[in-house]
């Protein structure tokens, strides 16, 4: 039993790790390009382009019908047959185009009038236009890039999403810096991207499908994939809408100098959170069938909520020392956007770890119910703190909404899909976390942009990981591994623990025995299959 959890987590981090990069490449252009931006448009061009991308988030959730997410399951579970499997992209990608065209082709129409509705200024339909046709191709390649993540290609995945990122990245410089064309030079180095991706993309997945549409997939594609919609719209809202709220109560350049600092924040989630996302649902359908598939759900739970303790501390520190420099003095209040939003994506790090359970289930149909009271919470907070607090207002709605949804999430999975939680462990990374970021906030010791850098990093992955470790965070079978890996990679040696792999394997965090999980089952038919439940 030992050994299948080692394995599992194994592919859930060697997969998450690939992802990670690809993700990295995949959203971080605009990042990357941030000092790039905020020198060569104006402050105002910024808030337009953060504004744009607001439009293109919620045309992108309605259009692709859930098709990316529908794929992941449908592939897994729905999937009779190996010729099933390979037609599934072209049965996706047929039922997709149609929405695509129609609904992209109604906001080409009507583009004038979006662009003042959205922006605040007229004559601003051709960026609108823009922003509609790249959302078209985007979205065909989110499709095909879901197909390679279904069948865990994640090299596939990663090689695709590093040509699109180079050649944007190109066309961005040699458009927004040589030819000077500001936010159309943006618009159109995404575009082009977008659209050589696609026939790419095909090629490459060519091996994996086979063109045949497939009727009897389409039931469940459209069942799952439109139960996906709504999460989508909530999930816009709760990510997007504040932008809106501040133009509305503000300015652009207010939503410029927030969305900077909101981007910087959104590292957490490119980085840590949606690779992970991307990784861990093909992994935990695939084992959710095996016995100790639940104490692997809990580990990994908390591994990342560790790793994400990292990531907030890391920029949230990092940003106060060295935001104004990277971004340019226009933006120097941006950093105080960058702790709370860095902590919003970690709930929703710990959200998508908890929903397979839920799916599992059959308990899929409450997901979109807790998104909508989110996003519901998150517009009355922005409405409401907005005009009193400025972005500090949208700051803290946005955390609040994602932590409100990741304990509703959490509090269902619990009920319908028990796991054995690590309870004590999560609170000694709580307990940890905060001890760390109060100490930095409260000693910034720095006097230049090299050394608060190295203070914030010193403090974020090294300070927390000893901290937690003296709190006696390890459990036996993680300090074999560790002492393993140091008398490998070191020329030191030191003692090996021995281990007893059934003791290990209780996550509990207590010598009290696992509970008997016979007594937690729900009456039959409300969870699945009784293979889906662990024995005790």
């Amino acid at each position: 039993m030992g050994d299948s959890i080692v394995s599992d987590l194994k592919r859930v981090s060697s997969s998450s790790g690939l992802y990670a990069v690809a993700n990295m490449l995949q959203r971080g252009l605009s990042f990357i390009l941030l000092p790039v931006y905020t020198r060569f448009l104006d402050v105002a061009e910024y808030g337009i382009l953060d504004m744009l991308s607001g439009l293109s988030a919620i045309l992108f959730g309605l259009l692709l019908l859930g098709m990316p997410s529908a794929l992941t399951k449908v592939y897994h579970r729905d999937c009779k047959t190996p010729e099933d499997q390979k037609s599934l992209l072209v049965t996706a990608l047929a039922l997709d185009l149609p929405p695509l065209l129609v609904g992209a082709g109604s906001l080409f129409i009507f583009a004038e009038k979006i662009g003042i509705w959205i922006l605040g200024e007229a004559g601003r339909a051709d960026v609108v236009r823009l922003a509609v046709v790249t959302v078209v191709f985007s979205s065909l390649v989110a499709i095909v890039l879901s197909s390679f993540r279904t069948r865990e290609r994640a090299i596939s995945y990663a090689l695709l999403n590093f040509m699109q990122f180079g050649l944007g990245m190109l066309l961005n410089i040699a458009l927004v810096v040589w030819f000077r064309m500001g936010v159309h030079g943006v618009l159109w180095g995404n575009l082009i991207s977008s659209v050589a991706a696609l026939p790419i993309g095909l090629i490459m997945a060519r091996k994996d499908f086979r063109w045949t549409f497939e009727e009897r997939l389409v039931q469940p594609l459209l069942h799952f994939g439109i139960l996906v919609i709504p999460s989508a719209i909530t999930g816009w809202v709760i990510t997007m809408a504040d932008r809106y709220v501040l133009r509305y109560y503000g300015s652009l350049e207010e939503v410029a100098v927030y969305g900077v600092g909101y981007k910087i924040g959104m590292i957490m989630q490119m980085g840590l959170v949606w690779p992970f996302q991307l990784a861990w649902p093909a992994v935990a359908f695939s084992i959710s069938k095996r016995k100790v598939h639940r104490r692997t759900f809990a580990r990994v739970l908390t591994y990342l909520c560790f790793a994400m303790t990292i990531g907030v501390l890391g920029l949230s520190l990092c940003s106060q020392a060295g935001l104004d420099e990277f971004a340019g003095p226009s933006y120097a209040k941006s950093y105080s956007v960058v702790p709370l939003v860095a902590l919003a994506y970690a709930f929703a790090g710990i959200q998508f770890c908890l929903s397979p359970g839920i799916h599992i289930a059959g308990k899929t149909r409450y997901l979109p119910l807790f998104s909508g009271i989110a996003a519901t919470v998150n517009l009355g907070l922005n409405l409401y703190w907005v005009p009193k607090f400025g972005m500090l207002g949208a700051t803290w709605a946005t955390s609040v909404s994602y932590f409100l949804l990741a304990f509703m999430t959490a509090a269902l999975s619990q009920k319908v899909y028990w796991l054995p939680l690590e309870k004590g462990r999560l609170a000694r990374i709580v307990l940890a976390g905060s001890t760390v970021y109060l100490l930095g906030s409260a000693v910034p010791l720095w006097d230049g942009l090299v050394e608060g850098l190295t203070w914030a990093l010193f403090l974020s992955c090294a300070a927390f990981p000893a901290l937690l470790l003296a709190t006696g965070f390890l459990r036996p079978g993680e300090r074999k591994v560790i002492a393993e890996l140091y008398n490998r990679y070191t020329p030191w040696t030191v003692e090996v623990p021995s281990v007893d792999p059934e003791v290990d394997l209780d996550v509990s965090g207590t010598d009290i025995p696992m509970p008997d999980l016979s007594l937690l089952k729900p009456p039959a038919g409300e969870v699945g299959e009784k293979d889906d439940r662990d024995e005790p």
